[in-house]
């Protein structure tokens, strides 16, 4: 019997079998991106469970794994990127309209405002210094940011 046997492993479609333990250190590590927390509950002692973490956290496989099922559960909650600008839009948008139609007074929330440009900047990867040098923007993505900053101007 193979050892991922014994231990209980789990294997996903197009992936490596992964032992019980580590498949459950995953799914717990998505409850609140703790990993110290995330070991304790899937069994690891309280003692070691921080370095258990740390060292889980450097392996492949579980950083493999933790990718798909964030992957699995986006595509279940139907988020995608596009959804996510979209959003970003409608808030900022939302933080910098008037009143009323016949006021032109903005009610302006600049916290709001900054916080909803600098999510989008993010989430396109505007901002040089944070974007990986090895990275390109394929060109559906400059059309899409053209068209997030048409909308931004109001064209």
């Amino acid at each position: 019997m193979k050892r991922a046997e014994q231990a209980g492993a789990t294997k996903t479609p197009g992936a490596q079998a992964i032992p019980r333990k580590k498949e459950r250190f995953c799914r717990e590590y998505l409850v609140d991106y703790n990993a110290t927390q995330a070991a304790m509950r899937a069994g690891y002692s309280a003692g070691t469970a921080g370095a258990a973490a740390a060292r889980l956290l450097r392996q492949a496989e579980i950083l493999e794994r933790i990718h798909t099922l964030q992957a699995e559960r986006l595509q279940s909650m139907a988020i995608t990127q596009d959804y996510v600008v979209e959003q970003l839009v409608r808030l900022y948008q939302q933080c910098t309209r008037p009143e009323s139609e016949e006021d032109t007074t903005f009610k302006y929330d600049s916290r709001g405002a900054l916080r909803a440009l600098e999510l989008l900047g993010k989430c396109l990867g505007v901002f040089g210094e944070r974007t990986p040098a090895s990275a390109q923007a394929p060109a559906a993505e400059i059309g899409k940011l053209d068209g997030v900053l048409e909308a931004l101007r109001g064209e």
